[in-house]
């Protein structure tokens, strides 16, 4: 009998626990990274440098980031890694500027960016005497699943067509 009673209690106490687990789990939920731009201030002829941030990241491996401004009134000269970028050891990042536009494309792996931080600065100069800000931006990302991905097979180009090596 007391054999009974102890593993019902066991059985109560191990239902109990899962089931606290699966309530904290649903509070725990991941929430939408969001991309955040920096502000800056000055004059025709100055420089300034404007961070763009994340919040809320979780295990992105690959993100896309697009800046539209008035070209008029901002010309982009740079762009750098933030400090976030700056700790994985294995990023492949580039930009490209042209007038009016921004793009930034990241790819990491096997790290990955998560939570708070910053990933770029990019640099402007004020060359118009308006106020601007940056009118639209573009950001998508890809996280990583619970495989690797797979590895890309080498490929010959003969005449234009593009054949895998054998």
């Amino acid at each position: 009998m007391l054999q009974k009673i102890i593993k019902s209690h066991t059985i109560i106490c191990v239902l109990a626990m899962l089931l606290s687990l699966g309530f904290c789990q649903i509070g725990l939920a991941a929430e939408t990274p969001t991309v955040r731009i920096g502000s800056a201030e000055g004059s025709v002829s100055d420089t300034v440098d404007i961070s763009i941030n994340i919040v809320n990241a979780s295990v992105i491996g690959a993100m896309d980031i697009g800046l539209t401004y008035d070209a008029n009134i901002l010309k982009a000269t740079n762009v750098v890694n933030g400090a976030m970028i700056e700790s994985l050891p294995d990023a492949l990042w580039s930009y490209n500027i042209s007038s009016g536009k921004t793009n930034i494309s990241l790819a990491t792996y096997p790290d990955a960016i998560n939570d708070d931080g910053e990933l770029f600065i990019v640099t402007f100069d004020v060359v118009g005497g308006a106020r601007s800000t940056v009118v639209e931006v573009f950001f998508s990302i890809s996280t990583f699943a619970a495989i690797s991905p797979e590895f890309v097979k080498p490929v010959k180009v003969i005449n234009w067509t593009i054949l895998p090596l054998e």
